[in-house]
């Protein structure tokens, strides 16, 4: 990457440059290493990068939920930069009426609120992954752990992990996490939820976090939990259930690692053996964002083993069918079961 290219950019071609924005929303050892470079070799454009890496901060989740192709992603970025420069018009028109005097008192304030608004967002705000419904992500850490991020859920963590130090994640959703083993410092890797925090020094585990209560299964390694006052070490095949909200662990017990462990979705696949109708049809609500209406109570009578391959809703919709034996409709986001 030419650094002098970039010398005489400004703040919409900072924002449209793939480069810049990569640095911004997946910041990685080469992108940090480049940037922080020009920064430091042409501080007279620190104001300018500082403003379009807010801009895109500012705007990172929307687009990480909705947006699908390079081509959306420029329509919606020439959208919000043309509100951006309006806002900013109005302004510079607005401030022509004030007088010398409180115009200077005001632009005195307002580099100050800028500047601290800046280094506070840019160096301070946390990076934040999101999927949206029927959307899945691999997501590569600064420190080398990697993370398979399921449907409808978001990761998220501090911009700036101090070498050496621990790791800390907070999960909303549910994730399979391979992490990098730091024998050298001993940093541990945590993955922190509304229940509980996971601690680990080197492994692959799964993490659900919806509703009521964490679910957590150990694919590889040790982990130890904390949750509440107490602390809890699992081995891999094991599986707890936590809720902060009622206080106390749901259901603890061994599963078997492969076909059918609460892991299997990171293979492309939903499976579920012997398994009651209610457990199913949530999950296909959480991933897909649909809500099931169930006609007949009799199918939760009954126990199903169910392979959904994790596609469009036109892929999964069949394959339930033939499963559990019912016939579906669909309407809008409704899935009727009859």
């Amino acid at each position: 990457m030419n650094i002098e290219q970039y010398i005489h950019y400004d703040f919409r071609q900072f924002i449209e440059d793939p480069f810049f924005r990569k640095w911004v929303t997946e910041p990685n050892s080469e992108t940090e290493a480049f940037w922080y470079s020009f920064i430091e070799t042409y501080p007279h454009k620190h104001e300018t990068i500082q403003e379009a890496r807010t801009f895109l901060e500012s705007n990172q989740a929307y687009f990480t939920r909705h947006s699908k192709t390079e081509a959306e992603l420029d329509a919606k970025w020439k959208t919000l930069y043309d509100l951006h420069r309006k806002t900013k018009d109005r302004s510079s028109k607005t401030s022509k009426r004030l007088s010398s005097r409180w115009l200077s008192a005001a632009s005195i304030l307002l580099l100050l609120s800028i500047g601290t608004w800046f280094f506070l967002n840019s160096w301070q705000s946390d990076i934040v992954y999101a999927t949206d419904f029927g959307e899945w992500k691999t997501i590569d850490l600064p420190d080398g752990s990697q993370v398979l991020l399921n449907a409808n859920s978001e990761l998220r963590h501090s911009r700036r992990w101090r070498k050496g130090s621990d790791r800390l994640v907070e999960l909303t959703g549910e994730a399979f996490f391979k992490i990098e083993k730091k024998p050298e410092t001993g940093a541990s890797f945590q993955v922190r939820t509304e229940d509980l925090m996971v601690e680990v020094l080197g492994t692959e585990f799964n993490v659900h976090a919806r509703g009521e209560s964490t679910e957590v299964f150990l694919h590889e390694g040790k982990v130890k939990l904390e949750h509440g006052e107490e602390e809890t070490m699992m081995s891999p095949g094991d599986f707890i259930s936590y809720s902060s909200k009622k206080g106390r662990t749901l259901a603890r017990h061994h599963r078997n690692l492969g076909v059918g462990a609460p892991d299997a979705w990171k293979d492309g696949v939903l499976i579920f053996n012997d398994e009651d109708a209610f457990p199913i049809l949530e999950k296909i609500e959480e991933i897909y964002g649909v809500e099931i209406e169930v006609k007949n109570a009799s199918i939760y009578s009954n126990k199903y083993n169910v392979a959904v391959p994790m596609e469009d809703l036109s892929v999964v919709i069949p394959t339930l069918e033939k499963s559990m034996h019912v016939e579906i409709v669909l309407e809008g986001t409704r899935m009727i079961l009859k």
